[in-house]
């Protein structure tokens, strides 16, 4: 139990400073390409990016069903058995990285469609798409067959620690040799290093805290248990996640992309935060599940689910106060496009609110292993969101892109809600709603604040003043709030625990 906690507390802090990293990096980054060198060619990366996300969807169900089988033998400390699902990982990665290398090839031969939209010539962009590939490419190949054991063993820091590493040194690279004066393509193609030196910080590592463990057993596996299910989970996901990138790419202009990539930015660094929970607590919900603790999984969980909408609604109550000023700030230099549009900032605090409000039931169907029913759930949303997607994008634009996944995730919400109220009897639905009633309501009040009093700073210190502000005030009117209405995790409750 102790070694449990302890993994989570490091879990948590380090994937933490990993996400504060990857939003400081991340931001500077982008605005550092769209001034250096134009809207225009950062959407056309973030588009190619977005494609090549889409061709390494060959590994999905791989990770995912090998860290599900490996639960048991790793707490079980069975080395044979972690080792032979070592070794058959290692295979199916294999052959995913040249599936990947073969998408690749064909992708370089439709770059006719690219060049018509982009200021790139025909070579250009084909060395462009070749330097991009290559990091993914080594990242299927053979930096994910060291992620599924850590992830098992619920020792996700040290993937966050490889990760951070990685940020820093991309980092260094990109801002060094664009300042001295090469182009996007050549500082790609350096930018390559920082993804070696994330594979020989995961190597070191695994080679130094499992040297029982390798990938050189002979008994490899034909198949894994739930891999096919596990592998549609994955790819559904990752066409849901990448759609609207995907849709706008088609349908619009590179500098629109260049736009949604801004607000998308945004909003998933607010999201990789809340994000943790869910991702640490899976593979302690599935240890339960595994070893019958049925009074222990309905206490972690009532106390998740507590937490989890504390800080959901925190942190996007924050963002919709701050949003709009920190992007006047941040796009002030920009003029190559217009990035301060109201009405899109409304739907992508709306899109992202409505793919978390899910996670807590994700998170158990996850650990227990329904991977099947998320499935069927993932392609309705899928072709909802495509249906709609393609027409109202056609339509009115980015508005309608986005409206059209946010009615599709509304959809996936309903399925999720009505098979967890009839498959876990121990989740309190009517707990469950008056904590999202609360978060819609602290939403709303935010945005509706900020259309009438909107904030405008000259300088990132004052802003940064007025955020603090909107942090102290809005802790502590949600925890107030929570409080209230949710007395059984009451603070009162946690004090009286802690004096024990």
């Amino acid at each position: 139990m102790i070694g449990r906690i302890k993994n989570l507390v490091y879990n948590n802090i380090a994937q933490g400073v990993f996400q504060l990293t990857t939003i400081l990096v991340g931001f500077y980054l982008t605005r550092f390409i769209i001034l250096n060198f134009g809207s225009e060619l950062n959407g056309l990366m973030v588009s190619i990016n977005q494609i090549l996300g889409y061709f390494a969807l060959v590994e999905a169900g791989i990770s995912g069903s090998i860290i599900y089988a490996l639960y048991k033998p790793v707490y079980e400390n069975d080395k044979i058995s972690v080792n032979r699902l070592l070794s058959t990982s290692k295979s199916f990665f294999t052959k995913a990285g040249f599936t990947f290398l073969f998408f690749t090839i064909i992708y370089l031969s439709l770059t006719a469609y690219l060049v018509n939209k982009s200021s790139l010539n025909k070579i250009d962009l084909l060395f462009f798409l070749i330097i991009l590939s290559i990091p993914i490419f080594i990242r299927i190949f053979y930096i994910s067959k060291y992620k599924s054991i850590f992830i098992a063993d619920k020792k996700e820091y040290f993937i966050s620690l490889s990760s951070i590493i990685f940020l820093i040194t991309n980092f260094l690279i990109i801002t060094i040799s664009t300042n001295a004066g090469y182009d996007l393509i050549v500082v790609k193609l350096f930018a390559i290093f920082s993804t070696i030196i994330q594979l020989i910080v995961l190597y070191l590592s695994f080679n130094r805290i499992y040297p029982d463990y390798n990938f050189k057993s002979t008994k490899i596996l034909d198949t894994i248990d739930n891999k096919n299910d596990v592998m549609w989970n994955q790819v559904l996901t990752g066409l849901i996640h990448g759609l609207p990138i995907f849709i706008a790419s088609i349908l619009l202009d590179f500098k629109t992309v260049s736009v949604l990539s801004i607000y998308l930015l945004l909003i998933h660094s607010v999201s990789g935060f809340i994000s943790v929970l869910s991702n640490n607590i899976v593979p302690h919900l599935g240890e339960i599940l595994i070893t019958n603790k049925n009074k222990l999984l309905k206490k972690i969980y009532e106390k998740y689910e507590y937490y989890y909408f504390i800080i959901l609604t925190y942190s996007f109550s924050c963002t919709a106060l701050l949003i709009q000023p920190f992007l006047e700030l941040y796009t002030n230099s920009i003029e190559d496009a217009n990035y301060i549009q109201t009405n899109i900032i409304f739907l992508c605090l709306l899109l992202g609110i409505l793919n978390l409000v899910k996670s807590t039931r994700g998170a158990i169907m996850q650990a227990d292993g329904q991977f099947k029913i998320t499935k069927n759930q993932l392609i309705i949303q899928i072709i909802s969101a495509i249906s709609f997607g393609m027409v109202l994008t056609y339509m009115y634009g980015l508005f309608g892109l986005l409206s059209s996944l946010i009615l599709s995730h509304l959809i996936r919400n309903f399925l999720i809600f009505i098979y967890s109220y009839k498959k876990y009897k121990f989740i309190n639905t009517k707990y469950s709603f008056k904590n999202i009633t609360i978060l819609f309501i602290f939403i709303f009040i935010s945005f509706i604040f900020t259309l009438y009093f909107p904030m405008q700073f000259s300088n990132y210190k004052d802003f940064i003043g007025y955020s603090i502000v909107v942090f102290i005030v809005n802790l502590f009117l949600i925890l107030i709030t929570f409080e209230h209405f949710n007395s059984y995790y009451s603070l009162k409750t946690l004090i009286k625990l802690s004096k024990k």
